[in-house]
């Protein structure tokens, strides 16, 4: 479209400068035909020109109305991503708010547990509710009961497992149940 304007007005400005300059003035004085066909030109130039500077008002106005158009819808969507990208953050916000509550809470449930759980281990004292135990069911008189209270009586000795000697070569130095199953991989 621009170009068509430029090339307009190139052709008007050719027809003015040949008016202007003063030999053709005489030639187009001595010669109608030559004035009559640049008064054409000319006439055809003014028009075309006039045509296309309506055009490209024409277009510039629809440009013009469709920018405005384009800025507004655009404001209304930016205004909408705005709003979205706050409800966003508001909910990541509440969300980390809820979690830190929720594990600060926790925190102090698992360390009042572990303060009871010490509390109620001192106070359990095991040589009297192991006899408390005893005595309740002696007074129960059962045969069971009395083997058992004898046998918590009766003396424990502890087993150790020792190697056999190192000069002793005869025997395994492994433990039964090792023994067995590398007998089993075999």
């Amino acid at each position: 479209m621009l170009n068509k304007l430029k090339e307009i007005e190139n052709i008007l400005y050719t027809c003015e400068g040949f008016r202007r300059n003063s030999q053709r003035e005489d030639m187009l004085k001595a010669d109608p035909e030559i004035q009559d066909r640049l008064n054409i030109k000319m006439g055809n130039a003014l028009r075309l020109h006039k045509e296309a500077a309506e055009q490209y008002t024409k277009h510039y106005d629809y440009t013009k109305k469709f920018e405005d158009q384009y800025r507004t819808s655009m404001h209304l969507v930016m205004a909408n991503y705005q709003k979205l990208a706050e409800e966003k953050i508001q909910v990541v916000k509440d969300s980390l708010s809820k979690m830190l509550i929720y594990e600060t809470a926790m925190e102090q449930n698992h360390k009042y547990d572990v303060e009871q759980i010490s509390e109620t281990i001192e106070k359990i004292r095991v040589e009297e509710e192991v006899k408390t135990i005893i005595e309740e069911n002696v007074k129960a008189g059962s045969e069971e009961t009395v083997r058992f209270v004898e046998k918590l009586e009766q003396p424990k000795s502890c087993l150790l497992y020792t190697s056999p000697s190192p000069r002793d070569l005869s025997t395994s130095r492994m433990p039964s149940s090792a023994c067995k199953k590398k007998k089993k991989k075999k």
